[in-house]
């Protein structure tokens, strides 16, 4: 498995450490007010180990992943916060510098309270200006039980 310093990458593959960048993985192992089972947190880098196992090869396609996109998986989330607001704040300052549309982020998380600093990080980007309804969220989840 490929490794960048001490980041692994997203599906194991070589990754250039220089922008500019097509896709950006954004591991945010957050977990804070999980009501039912420990562990979201260990999501994001369960899902970077498991993407290594990905058969890079697509026959439609006709080439190999990554297809010419340059990918680049981020140095995870630094989860080392105390209160709830702060880790809120924290995912959105860490988030906001991918949310420019320069990059299409793909974010790997951990419980769903990680949705509203992901939101407040893409507002303010000028083809949403602050107008939600322009907005699309696709949120893949283990279970339908996003409220």
């Amino acid at each position: 498995m490929m490794e960048i310093g001490e980041v692994k990458t997203f599906l194991g593959l070589e990754e250039d450490k220089e922008g500019p960048f097509d896709i950006v993985i954004l591991p945010i192992p957050y977990e804070m007010t999980t009501s039912y089972r420990e562990g979201t947190e260990f999501g994001p880098e369960a899902c970077i180990n498991a993407s290594t196992q990905v058969e890079i090869n697509d026959e439609l396609l006709e080439s190999e992943l990554p297809c010419g996109f340059k990918i680049h998986t981020s140095k995870p989330w630094d989860n080392d916060v105390s209160s709830l607001k702060e880790a809120l704040v924290s995912i959105t300052n860490f988030s906001t510098p991918w949310m420019n549309g320069e990059q299409f982020p793909i974010i790997l998380g951990g419980e769903h309270g990680l949705l509203l600093p992901l939101i407040e990080a893409v507002k303010e980007h000028p083809s949403i200006n602050r107008e939600l309804q322009k907005l699309t969220i696709v949120q893949i989840d283990a279970h339908a039980d996003l409220r």
